[in-house]
């Protein structure tokens, strides 16, 4: 089913709109129902009670689930006698093929027919687990019965023969197994520290690149701190100087950093300081590299060696007469040279930190891999000395569960049980409601017909313009002026009701939808009754009642129904057909005046041999072009679009269609071959009315008896009767 053929609605639709056929459903559920339970044979039940416990404590180990609970054990006994293997051992054992219900039947389709029969169950928070059978006679219900409970005594025997042989094994391959895994793990973590670079300590392991990082760290600090200090008596002297303290003033201050163990130097001690690198480069160029005296580089560095001496004796002269210029500025150069160097130092520390903090990073993943393989053995040796610890404090031999059986209830001779007749019947009952349910589904799915708007307009591929209540034509209506005007045009007769009210709204909205020099609307449907000439009545005089000069054109020229709308056009015998066959009267001849003021009619005149020539030809162009100069709306009732191929004809030669849709089984498919039709004549859709609709706030389109339809409303805007038989089959609808 495509898109626009979804039917929409269909939910509570399918109970409310077919009760009958869900009434009749459920009336034979419960028949069937109550059929079916006259057919139940007599049912007779058995029950015992048994419990099972543990003389001792299990033995619990940390990290595993405590698989030996009182529920858990339960749970697991019960499993255990319902399972198909146990059944069939129990039915091998007791021979109970013997009973005349398992006659014919192998051993597993004998443990199959039990497992449907017997019921097991554990007694919550206690160690009792209560069992029954249900079976056709007291006799069977009994024997079968005492054949499980005592299967189930029997087996729990068995099992307590090897359970002490089992759980030692058991024990002692976890044991093995965690040995195992704590030798391949201490393996795996002593190859890995080998190949890692880590270091080992006393705490453990240690990133050597963390530890040289942390120590470059505390020198470069000190180094800052340093030089802070050496900054600090450089900014002193020269704020000193450049105040213009006294030579007595500044000659203390260098002598007291002098005592102090400051950066203060002697005359001497600079002289050994500039000169003992100048006469060392002078050894290694004489003697080491072998030049002469002569050589320029040699020459060059003893011009440096005596222009230094020269400059030190006349700053130890300076000094032995008492100057200190000279030694202020010996310690200023010296601050300078100390600051020069802590920087240096500063920014090699510098380098080599960035160096080992990049080296300590590439070992963060080693490390982490290292904890969790140390966790790994921590974590086993733990659960292995848990295991080992249990082990050596139980005594297992004394210790060792022993599984007692008590028989609480003892299987006795089946006893009837009453059938439940309203259950029966309430599934029968449901089962018809849910058959109704997808009969009424069903129905409703397969009708095609229009529920919303909004499907409508998916088919159309045009909204849904207006939706023209029902309504009834009485005779006073037609009694109201202006005369020769029936009261079908109730825009005229009756304008201040809500079929009125329905055909102007259709009015304003083709009104905004019309661009500037569009004024030629064609009416049509899919099929003749679905009221489009109604439609265009009226439609024309709604333009005519705001005011538009309004002209219609009666173009259905096969059946023509404007005469019966517009009863005074039946004394007028020439129309449309008049001017554009033989006769070729004037156009203004064969309009006439409604007397409804603005509104003007061509009716259709005398019905042609060829209605499709007539309206194909240049005459009837030239007619409407004329018309649509001489008019504000031209209105224009063709015929509908599947009984003859006049609509189409006129489709190219208006400005726009209006769609009249009569709602019914076949309204969908009407009106998307309707709409098809209209594109490939190169029509322009301006809108869907639904004809004799009432609207309700659910928004959807209602079905009644005899094909009637509506479209209802809660607050009652629309409420119309439906016309009468007569004055419909007048009208043609």
């Amino acid at each position: 089913m495509s898109e626009t053929d979804e039917p929409e609605g269909i939910g509570l639709a399918a109970l409310t709109k077919h009760p009958l056929i869900v009434i009749l459903a459920t009336a034979a559920g419960l028949a069937a129902g109550y059929w079916y339970f006259q057919q139940q044979k007599p049912v007779y039940k058995s029950s015992a009670a048994i419990m099972v416990t543990e003389a001792a404590k299990a033995i619990e180990v940390d990290g595993l689930p405590d698989a030996n609970s009182t529920a858990r054990r339960q749970e697991n006994l019960v499993e255990r006698i319902r399972g198909r293997e146990f059944l069939i051992g129990v039915v091998r054992q007791k021979g109970l093929l013997s009973l005349p219900v398992f006659e014919d039947l192998t051993e597993a389709e004998a443990a199959n027919k039990l497992i449907g029969r017997l019921t097991v169950r554990p007694r919550k928070q206690t160690d009792v687990i209560e069992m029954s059978y249900i079976g056709a006679t007291p006799g069977e219900t009994e024997a079968v019965l005492s054949a499980v409970v005592t299967g189930t005594e029997e087996d729990l025997t068995r099992e307590d023969t090897t359970a002490a042989a089992l759980m030692v094994e058991q024990i002692t391959t976890a044991k093995d197994e965690l040995l195992r895994d704590i030798e391949a793990a201490e393996k795996e973590y002593q190859d890995f520290v080998l190949e890692s670079g880590l270091i080992r300590g006393a705490e453990g392991t240690v990133n050597p690149y963390a530890e040289r990082q942390a120590a470059i760290e505390s020198r470069r600090n000190q180094l800052v701190i340093d030089r802070a200090e050496a900054a600090g008596q450089l900014k002193g002297i020269r704020e000193a100087i450049a105040r213009g303290g006294t030579k007595e003033a500044l000659t203390l201050l260098v002598e007291m950093e002098a005592q102090s163990g400051g950066n203060v130097k002697s005359i001497a001690s600079i002289m050994a300081d500039r000169l003992l690198p100048l006469e060392i480069e002078r050894e290694i160029l004489t003697q080491t590299e072998g030049l002469g005296i002569e050589h320029p580089d040699v020459r060059a560095v003893d011009s440096k060696i005596a222009l230094t001496k020269a400059r030190l004796q006349e700053m130890a002269g300076a000094e032995s007469a008492g100057g200190t210029v000279d030694l202020i500025d010996a310690y200023v150069e010296s601050l300078e040279q100390r600051i020069a160097t802590i920087d240096s130092q500063i920014q090699n520390v510098g380098d080599l930190a960035k160096e080992e903090e990049k080296a300590a990073k590439d070992l963060v993943a080693t490390e982490f891999r290292e904890q969790q393989l140390r966790s790994r053995i921590e974590n086993s040796k733990r659960l292995f000395d848990a295991v080992i610890g249990r082990l050596s404090e139980a005594n297992l031999t004394s210790q060792m569960a022993d599984t007692e059986f008590r028989l609480l209830n003892r299987p006795e001779a089946g006893v009837k049980t009453p059938l439940h007749r309203e259950r029966y019947l309430a599934l029968g009952g449901l089962a018809g409601l849910a058959l109704g349910g997808l009969l009424g589904f069903m129905l409703e799915a397969s009708d095609k017909r229009f529920r919303t708007a909004q499907q409508i307009e998916r088919v159309a591929g045009a909204p849904v313009i207006g939706h023209i209540p029902k309504f009834r034509v009485t005779a006073g209506l037609d009694r109201r002026p202006p005369k020769g005007v029936s009261g079908a045009v109730v825009v005229s007769k009756h304008p201040s009701g809500e079929v009125a009210e329905a055909y102007r709204f259709v009015r304003t909205v083709l009104a905004s939808g019309l661009s500037e020099g569009e004024n030629v609307i064609q009416v049509t449907s899919a099929n003749s009754g679905d009221g489009k000439s109604l439609l265009a009545a009226n439609m024309g005089a709604a333009f005519a009642a705001n005011g538009k000069r309004t002209v219609i054109v009666e173009c259905d020229l096969r059946k023509p129904t404007m005469a019966k709308l517009f009863p005074f056009l039946k004394k007028h015998k020439d129309g449309l057909t008049s001017n554009l066959g033989r006769k070729n009267l004037p156009l203004e001849e064969v309009t006439y005046e409604t007397g409804i003021p603005n509104l003007s009619i061509v009716p259709c005149g005398k019905k042609p041999a060829n209605p499709a020539e007539v309206l194909s030809g240049m005459a009837f162009d030239a007619a409407l072009s004329t018309l649509r100069d001489e008019y504000d709306v031209v209105v224009v009732d063709a015929p509908p679009l599947l009984a003859v191929a006049d609509a189409a004809i006129l489709a190219p030669k208006v400005d726009g269609q209006v769609f009249s849709l009569r709602l019914g089984k076949h309204a969908r498919e009407n009106l998307a071959n309707s709409i098809a039709l209209l594109r490939q004549n190169g029509g322009r859709l301006l809108g869907v009315v639904v004809n004799w609709a009432n609207e309700r706030a659910a928004g959807q389109y209602q079905y009644g008896k005899a094909g009637s339809y509506g479209y209802k409303a809660n607050s009652k805007y629309y409420k119309a009767a439906k016309p009468t038989k007569k004055v419909a089959e007048e009208l043609g609808i």
